[in-house]
């Protein structure tokens, strides 16, 4: 008796990209993440896409749209850890909207990955996770108001006065003057 277990060969790919090579913080960032199973002679059932948000991302939702008979979990919020099936041809989008913290000053560097389940051999691992990074492109509105509450005065009087200085962002301001 001769029991051989079937290994099939397969060639899953994920890119991920949101169209730009800067963000600025305090913004949201739109990512589109795509999965394929392009040309593989075997149907992937079970496998995983994931997709850890690190700062400074502080939360994120995500869409999935399955094409070709692949199926995905439809919505969710936080990290992607997605149980998948991508048929030959099939594909899946995965669109997140991530928020960015505001008084980020680094670059953002975000990967999403796709592996195989057992029984599969995946034959080109090397496009099994996509990196998409921006460089922060800080960004804000300061605004700077000084009132007396008077319409005249005397040379006498004293003058109180309030100054209000304000930034309506997006990004944290360090060191105005």
């Amino acid at each position: 008796t001769d029991t051989d277990t079937p290994v099939f060969n397969v060639d899953l790919q994920i890119t991920k990209d949101d169209g730009v090579t800067t963000y600025t913080p305090g913004n949201s960032v739109t990512y589109t993440i795509v999965v394929t199973n392009p040309t593989c002679p075997a149907n992937v059932k079970g496998a995983t896409v994931t997709d850890t948000f690190l700062a400074p991302i502080t939360s994120a939702n995500w869409t999935c749209v399955a094409a070709g008979g692949a199926t995905c979990t439809a919505n969710g919020s936080s990290n992607i850890n997605d149980t998948v099936n991508i048929p030959v041809g099939g594909s899946l989008t995965y669109t997140v909207t991530a928020n960015t913290d505001s008084s980020a000053t680094a670059s953002l560097s975000n990967t999403a990955s796709v592996a195989v389940p057992g029984g599969y051999n995946e034959t080109a691992p090397a496009d099994n996770s996509a990196t998409d990074t921006d460089t922060a492109s800080l960004e804000a509105y300061l605004s700077i108001t000084k009132y007396d509450g008077l319409i005249v005065y005397e040379a006498s009087d004293t003058i109180v006065y309030t100054i209000v200085v304000s930034n309506n962002g997006p990004s944290d301001v360090i060191g105005a003057i």
